[in-house]
């Protein structure tokens, strides 16, 4: 991947959204890199899937670190389902569930910006780091309006491309 490039969306698929799930397929070496994120017009870090040296998700201020290192340069599909009204997180990698949180405080995520392969700047303006930037590639990014079943996330990593590049 080129390091200094990133996408950003619109924020009307996340925005307020009581729950969803967000799958995608990741190759890096990288170590700390924004891989998926979300800010609010207050908050740098809203929703935040980052750092392949031991894999964090951060909802609303609270990190979820499974530990799990996804920074060899195989493909790796990385889900997670978020709750509000549950107060619950799921953290799927490679068709297995890897880390579950529940009674936290997660209200609706509110999203000003979602960029996808970067880092958002704490001042939440414009400038982005080349250094911030996700190492690698991403494919197969989708964005769910609710939370997926175990069977619905175990079929997207059976039948997703990565399962047959690697």
């Amino acid at each position: 991947g080129i390091k200094s490039s990133y996408v950003q969306f619109g924020t009307a698929f996340i925005n307020n959204k009581p729950q969803f799930g967000i799958s995608l397929w990741i190759k890096s070496s990288g170590k700390e890199d924004g891989i998926f994120t979300v800010a609010s017009t207050s908050k740098q870090q809203e929703f935040w899937i980052q750092n392949q040296e031991s894999s964090r998700v951060t909802i609303r201020g609270n990190e979820i670190n499974t530990g799990k290192k996804l920074n060899d340069n195989k493909w790796h599909h990385v889900f997670v389902n978020v709750n509000s009204a549950g107060r619950r997180a799921e953290i799927w990698i490679d068709g297995a569930n890897i880390k579950n949180s529940s009674n936290i405080d997660i209200n609706n995520v509110r999203a000003n910006k979602v960029i996808l392969g970067q880092k958002i700047p704490s001042d939440l303006s414009n400038n982005y780091n080349p250094s911030n930037s996700y190492l690698g590639l991403i494919d197969e990014l989708a964005v769910f309006n609710k939370t997926l079943t175990a069977s619905e996330i175990k079929d997207l990593y059976n039948n997703g491309i990565g399962r047959r590049v690697c």
